[in-house]
């Protein structure tokens, strides 16, 4: 079963990749740094394919899924993306298709009119093909479907465009009402939701309605919301009927702290049962995946039974991350979490997998993508001020360990502990002669030519013929 309805970011499972729908392609999208847009594609058998490069501007974010929109008539659909970019000085959203047959053209559809001065894009759509006769039982109706995008602005809180199936074009949009204490669903009151947000997720599933399973459409839409000091929020949207895009939300709960950068909101099948004859089964879980103010990503979940409520679940990964998408596989049924830094050309993956019967999440992500090595951090200066010695026929021979003082606190190594810090590149050790000049100090395992028994170290020439180690007093005793 997987994923249950539809979710918002920038990864998702299509119905692309051989003939069994549930093993479609695994699609992800990042804006990149050079312009437009990367796509990445996992095609089952255990290869990414990608990067494939299109569009054009500089984009901020993206959302993108496969909707029902068809190109050609065959068994997929068009992908659509909407995107945060920045023209100049100013933000607004766009949005692009690809058609869904060989050669897989992306085609600009449209600027989303009002969404000047946005920080932060979700980005869904609403599918239905159920709907109540006037007995009030279910009856099979045309498919149809509505694309959402939502924007937030500092100035004006969050807000909502639609688009129709009758008409491709983007509304103004307008600002989403938060039911006051004295509102009901049915009235018209509702104050704007003006908190500063930097990024939304979005997801339509089954919460709110009679039955468990999405394809039966009766469900609410919900957001998850980072602020701006750290706060996730959860909103539900006001659902009166499948046709009216309502602008109304319920109040806010404030899931967790801690939280930065765009999140995602998926609701899974942990939890999910369809009940029998009579029953009303139980809704399936929401997940929710956000990065951390202290690297890694926050990981939430919330029980969408009664009584209901959020958990915390451990967190997954370490470094930090400015955005965050994922999905459940519709085949393994496992929750796949891609994070991704903005302006980078990789991104890293977590495959969430089975062991002794809990789902756990790796310690290491998967990159994809290159990934440029990290600069290695200049060695570390060591200045050497005394040495611990062995003699042989009366004059110190070889250098058993060094000492020195290092921001007012002593130190000692052994001669073996010196060559492992120099060869791995962490410090450079020196020798300060009577004159002021430098020696470095340097490990010698050939001898013309010749690999010696045993290595040793020794000072590179600073104008003494001797070995300036053996030159130093010897280390006090502890």
């Amino acid at each position: 079963m997987g994923q249950i309805g539809f979710a918002s970011g920038f990864a998702f499972q299509s119905s692309f990749g051989g003939d069994d729908y549930d093993l479609g392609n695994y699609e992800v999208f990042i804006p990149w740094r050079d312009g437009g847009f990367a796509h990445w594609w996992y095609d089952g058998r255990g290869r990414w394919h990608g990067p494939a490069l299109f569009g054009s501007g500089t984009a901020i974010s993206v959302a993108v899924f496969e909707s029902n929109w068809r190109t050609f008539d065959n068994d997929h659909g068009n992908f659509e993306l909407l995107a945060l970019v920045r023209d100049g000085g100013s933000t607004h959203l766009v949005q692009w298709y690809r058609d869904n047959d060989d050669p897989f053209t992306w085609q600009f559809h449209e600027r989303v009119p009002g969404s000047d001065g946005y920080v932060a894009l979700a980005f869904g759509r609403r599918r239905w093909s159920y709907e109540e006769d006037w007995l009030g039982e279910l009856e099979l109706t045309e498919e149809k479907e509505h694309l959402y995008g939502f924007g937030a602005k500092h100035d004006s809180g969050l807000r909502m465009h639609d688009r129709d199936r009758s008409d491709i074009t983007w509304d103004n949009g307008s600002s989403m009402l938060q039911l006051g204490p004295q509102d009901t669903e049915f009235g018209t009151g509702g104050a704007p939701i003006t908190n500063r947000y930097v990024g939304l997720g979005w997801v339509f599933g089954t919460v709110g309605g009679r039955y468990p399973e999405w394809d039966m459409a009766e469900g609410a839409q919900a957001l998850i919301a980072t602020r701006s000091d750290g706060a996730l929020e959860y909103i539900q949207h006001v659902h009166l009927g499948v046709t009216t895009p309502q602008r109304r939300w319920y109040g806010s709960d404030r899931i967790g702290t801690g939280a930065s950068g765009r999140p995602c909101l998926i609701q899974s099948n942990r939890g999910y049962e369809s009940g029998g004859w009579g029953s009303p089964g139980r809704h399936g879980n929401y997940e929710a995946f956000v990065p951390s103010e202290d690297g890694g990503i926050l990981h939430f979940w919330r029980d969408n039974n009664p009584p209901r409520g959020w958990n915390r679940a451990p967190n997954i990964g370490t470094e930090r991350y400015d955005e965050v998408s994922a999905f459940q596989d519709r085949r393994y049924e496992a929750i796949r979490v891609f994070a991704w830094q903005r302006g980078e050309k990789w991104l890293h993956y977590f495959r969430q997998h089975k062991s002794g019967g809990v789902f756990v999440w790796p310690r290491e992500p998967e990159v994809i993508g290159v990934r440029p090595a990290a600069p290695k951090p200049p060695p570390q200066r060591w200045t050497i001020t005394c040495t611990e010695k062995g003699v042989r026929y009366g004059r110190p021979w070889h250098v058993h360990a060094v000492g020195g003082v290092r921001n007012g606190v002593a130190w000692r190594m052994t001669a073996a502990e010196v060559v492992a810090e120099i060869r791995a590149g962490r410090k450079e050790f020196v020798t300060v002669g009577a004159t002021g000049s430098l020696a470095k100090v340097i490990v010698v395992d050939r001898l013309d030519g010749r690999p010696l028994k045993r290595w040793f170290i020794t000072t590179s020439a600073d104008g003494s013929r001797d070995n300036n180690l053996l030159q130093l007093p010897s280390c006090p005793h502890p």
